[in-house]
């Protein structure tokens, strides 16, 4: 898949990442209560495994979540992994990502 990255205002592709190593992918948005409680843990495993190669990219696939609003979350979090925006949920729906119950 390909997917724009709004903080670094590119396309990122999959195969661009796994080329460096393994990727945990991780779906997300700004206002879900579940996944405020977790970015800490996320940040955490993601410096853990860093000396592993192993890279952590979110994946937003809420419709309301604006570039502006991505990059502010970011910023509150101080998410240290990107996040890609997958505006029309495509690559979500075709993982099967579902959503965590709040």
């Amino acid at each position: 898949f390909n997917l724009p990255d709004p903080k670094a205002q590119r396309m990122v592709s999959l195969s661009s990442l796994t080329e460096q190593g393994p990727v945990v992918l991780v779906f997300l948005y700004s206002d879900c209560p579940v996944c405020r409680r977790y970015i800490p843990r996320l940040n955490e495993a993601q410096e853990s495994y860093r000396s592993f190669n192993v890279r952590f990219v979110g994946i937003d696939p809420n419709p309301q979540d604006t570039p502006a609003k991505i990059e502010r979350f970011i910023k509150e979090f101080e998410i240290k992994f990107p996040i890609l925006k997958d505006s029309g949920g495509l690559v979500t729906e075709a993982l099967k990502a579902e959503r965590t119950p709040q």
